[in-house]
């Protein structure tokens, strides 16, 4: 089932299930969370995009919801993900979408973006439904997954924020604090021992991803290059610092998706691009070229 928060950063909680201002905003198991606009929206588990589409027409057809042109309920541009182990996670009133119908995605993997489509302002609404045939529909709807995250040194989960059991309770106005996910616990590495110890300690029977690596200073790599053999996705979070080689161009390798976010690189030399990939590549931020991948999947780019 979704166990993970769909965002990495800061939020606060717009409404819930009947935690709004406004009384029964959401008379359903649901929750807005309050981002700032174009934010990264990620996967909240493992699965397979089933649709991807946009209602801008009021509160759309009552009477045609999810049919190819109209969804009951405005949601906007939205994303639905089918889990393999039970519902369809939805996220609404995107920005933009970074993934297709069919796609497989993972847990963190960033499908889109926080928008305000159909919404007087930026936010993610999210929730999670049983079916396709009857999308938004208030019996459809399934009460939320834990959506475990990492703050303050310690796995966490709605239980541990002011008492509520779960994630329609809490009240809105809330402040959330994301850096990682259930075991995948944020490592810090400012020289290249320190990151390669890192990823060598990725992917163990007792740890679960996605995994976030900082950095906390530009790294220049001797010898070979990085190498990630997990499934899991694996971010690197760049905080405008880089990662490059002073012997060679290839500066990391993976077999799992890989997510770079707003890290810089060395140049591509010739038929040598600095990272290599069996899978997708995502690229959150400026200044990387597509010259600088070799990704069997392909790489997805974010202006974030």
């Amino acid at each position: 089932m979704p166990d993970a928060l769909p965002f990495l950063g800061s939020a606060t909680i717009g409404c819930a299930y009947l935690t709004c201002s406004s009384g029964a905003y959401h008379p359903w198991p649901a929750v807005d969370f309050q981002l700032p606009l174009g934010t990264p929206v990620r996967a909240t588990a493992p699965g397979t995009v089933a649709l991807v589409d946009e209602e801008l027409d009021g509160e759309g057809d009552p009477d045609g919801c999810a049919t190819e042109t109209s969804y009951c309920g405005a949601p906007g541009l939205f994303i639905a993900i089918e889990h393999r182990d039970g519902p369809y996670s939805v996220y609404k009133h995107l920005l933009a979408s970074h993934v297709e119908v069919g796609d497989v995605v993972e847990r963190g993997q960033v499908i889109g973006q926080v928008g305000s489509s159909q919404a007087s302002r930026a936010h993610l609404h999210y929730d999670e439904q049983a079916t396709l045939v009857d999308f938004n529909r208030p019996g459809n709807r399934l009460p939320l997954g834990p959506m475990y995250y990492w703050s303050g040194g310690r796995r966490r989960a709605p239980g541990s924020i002011g008492g509520a059991t779960d994630w329609t309770g809490l009240p809105r106005g809330t402040h959330i604090t994301s850096t990682a996910w259930r075991t995948g616990r944020p490592l810090s590495v400012s020289t290249p021992h320190q990151f390669r110890w890192a990823l060598a300690g990725l992917g163990a029977a007792d740890t679960v991803g996605p995994f976030v690596i900082r950095l906390e200073a530009d790294i220049k790599l001797s010898g070979g290059p990085l190498e990630y053999r997990g499934d899991d996705l694996l971010i690197v979070l760049g905080r405008r610092f880089s990662l490059r080689r002073d012997n060679g161009c290839r500066v990391i390798e993976t077999i799992g998706p890989l997510e770079l976010n707003h890290v810089g690189l060395g140049p591509a030399q010739g038929d040598c691009a600095p990272v290599s990939s069996t899978r997708l590549v995502t690229v959150v931020g400026h200044g990387i070229r597509p010259s600088q991948f070799d990704a069997a999947a392909g790489a997805a780019y974010v202006n974030a």
